[in-house]
């Protein structure tokens, strides 16, 4: 599903799929993105060869380098 207003996503050939994971409201977003990669990588195991899981965003990279630069400034 496309959201409304944004630009046809293209990510790469052949066609794949894309999926959105989004977290309630009051959880920890660095532990939602851990606990997603990991079932993602538990999940890729059992995928033929060619297929794979790809990351194309991840919010939880933003609070990881922003608590990273704040604690370089302290």
């Amino acid at each position: 599903v496309q959201m409304p207003g944004a630009p046809p996503l293209e990510i790469s050939k052949p066609p794949g799929v894309i999926f959105i994971v989004q977290k309630r409201s009051g959880t920890n977003t660095v532990e939602v993105v851990r606990r997603v990669r990991s079932k993602l990588e538990e999940i890729e195991r059992s995928l033929p060869r060619d297929v794979h899981i790809n990351e194309v965003f991840n919010s939880g990279k933003f609070i990881e380098q922003s608590l990273s630069d704040l604690s370089k400034s302290t």
